[in-house]
C-alpha cells in the first residue's frame, strides 16, 4: 500500500499577508510617533509647533529682510504652501539611517524590510493633518476664499507621499551599503530647498534653469498645491499626472529593489 505524503501547509493568502503588513506599518508608525514625543513636556503639540515655527522664521528672513513676494498670493500663505511639501520630503529623507538604527530589530525579526521606512514616512506625513487645513485657514485670514478646487488636494498629497516614501526607501537602502550617504543627504536637502520655488517665485530662476520648474517634482507639487488652495484654479494636470506617475513608479521600484537586497542588510549591519 502506497504511503500518502503529508498535506502541504496552508498557504497564506495575499490578502491576509497584505493585511498583516498594513497592521505592522500602522503599529510601527504609532510606536515611532509615541517614542518621538514621549519625554517632551508639550508631547505631540510639537508636531503642530515645529512647522509653524519654521515658516515664521523663513517668513521673516525672506519676506521682511530680503523682501520676497508671493506675487498674487500673500507671502505668508505662499511660503507655507511651499514648506508643506518640502518638509514632508526633507523629513523623510532625514530618516535615511532607519535600517542601521533598527539593526537589532531587523536581525532578530522576519518581516518585510520596507515596513520601517514606510512607517517612518507615514509618521512624518501625519504633519499634513495639521498643516494642510492650516494653509486653508491662513489663506482665508489673508483674504483667499477656498473654492471647489480643494478637491484636487488629496491627489496632490498622495503624489507627495509616494515621492517622499520612495525617496526614503532609496536613500535608506543605499545608506546601509554607503554609510557616508547620511552626510551627503543633509547637503542635498539644503540644495533641494534652494532649487525649489519655496521662498521665491518660479519666474525668478535664471532663464537657463527654468526647466527645473517642470523637472523638479517638488516644484510641480508645490505649484499644484498653491494653484488649488491659494489661487482657486486647477493645477496643470498633464505635468502633475506625469510627476505622480513617476513618484508611484519610484516607490514601486524602491520597494522591489529593497526586497531583492533586504537579506544583505543583516550581514552589513
Amino acid at each position: 500500500m502506497q504511503a500518502t505524503s503529508p498535506a502541504p501547509p496552508p498557504r497564506r493568502t495575499t490578502r491576509a499577508t497584505g493585511m498583516r503588513t498594513g497592521a505592522l506599518i500602522l503599529s510601527w508608525t504609532r510606536r515611532d510617533f509615541d517614542a518621538r514625543y514621549r519625554r517632551s513636556a508639550l508631547a505631540a503639540l510639537w508636531a503642530v509647533i515645529q512647522p509653524f515655527a519654521v515658516v515664521a522664521v523663513y517668513a521673516f528672513i525672506f519676506g521682511v529682510i530680503f523682501d520676497q513676494s508671493g506675487g498674487d498670493i500673500p507671502y505668508l500663505s505662499y511660503l507655507l504652501g511651499g514648506m508643506i511639501v518640502f518638509r514632508i520630503v526633507s523629513n523623510c529623507l532625514s530618516q535615511n539611517t532607519c535600517f542601521t538604527d533598527n539593526y537589532d530589530v531587523i536581525a532578530h525579526s522576519a518581516f518585510p524590510r520596507y515596513v520601517i521606512p514606510l512607517s517612518l514616512s507615514l509618521g512624518v506625513a501625519l504633519e499634513l493633518v495639521v498643516t494642510v487645513p492650516s494653509l486653508v485657514v491662513v489663506g482665508a485670514l489673508q483674504g483667499i476664499t477656498p473654492t471647489y478646487t480643494l478637491l484636487a488636494v488629496p491627489f496632490i498629497l498622495a503624489g507627495v507621499l509616494a515621492l517622499a516614501a520612495g525617496a526614503c526607501i532609496v536613500v535608506s537602502t543605499v545608506q546601509v551599503f554607503v554609510r557616508d550617504l547620511q552626510f551627503v543627504v543633509s547637503f542635498g536637502v539644503t540644495a533641494l530647498f534652494f532649487a525649489s520655488p519655496i521662498s521665491y517665485q518660479p519666474e525668478q530662476l535664471p532663464e537657463g534653469l527654468q526647466w527645473l520648474n517642470s523637472a523638479n517634482p517638488i516644484s510641480v507639487y508645490i505649484q499644484a498645491l498653491r494653484d488649488t488652495v491659494l489661487l482657486g484654479h486647477w493645477p496643470s494636470w498633464p505635468i502633475l499626472l506625469l510627476q505622480m506617475a513617476c513618484s508611484v513608479a519610484l516607490l514601486g521600484l524602491a520597494i522591489a529593489h529593497l526586497q531583492s537586497v533586504g537579506h544583505r542588510i543583516v550581514d552589513l549591519g
